[in-house]
């Protein structure tokens, strides 16, 4: 993606501005994938779960919650949602952090984001809750948070 806005960028801006602004250009990639991911995974969600009772129903969600069958769209669609949000938890420690060998072995690089702490807790605590719905057979419950 970031390729895509750099090629935009040469065209409209010039050589000089993209090579001034490679953050800008990085974020716009990023979000780009984003856009995609999350217009994808909703439009998935649409198409597997539409006819589902418990997604119009919400005390379906609970009707025999521990012995109900998951189905394989539902098993996928947990499954990609978590390991999204453990590669952006890992993305965020990545450009938010330099690690080095001598002390401190960790600090604060320039591109830190300012709400590092608030996401770092938004991907922990989402992960914990698909995780947890998946281990106590609540997947239903599960995906409906994250979608």
């Amino acid at each position: 993606m970031s390729l895509i806005g750099r090629k935009l960028a040469s065209d409209t801006h010039g050589k000089e501005w993209v090579a001034k602004n490679e953050e800008k250009m990085l974020k716009f990639g990023e979000y780009c994938f984003r856009f995609l991911y999350h217009s994808s995974m909703s439009l998935y969600a649409i198409y597997f779960f539409w006819d589902a009772p418990w997604v119009w129903d919400t005390k379906q969600l609970w009707f025999e919650y521990f012995s109900y069958p998951v189905t394989v769209s539902l098993s996928w669609y947990t499954l990609l949602q978590c390991a999204y949000n453990v590669d952006a938890f890992v993305y965020l420690v990545e450009i938010s952090c330099v690690f080095k060998s001598g002390y401190p072995f960790i600090s604060w690089s320039p591109t830190c984001r300012g709400d590092f702490n608030e996401m770092a807790a938004h991907h922990l605590v989402t992960n914990a809750l698909v995780i947890t719905s998946s281990y106590f057979r609540i997947t239903r419950s599960g995906g409906m948070v994250v979608s």
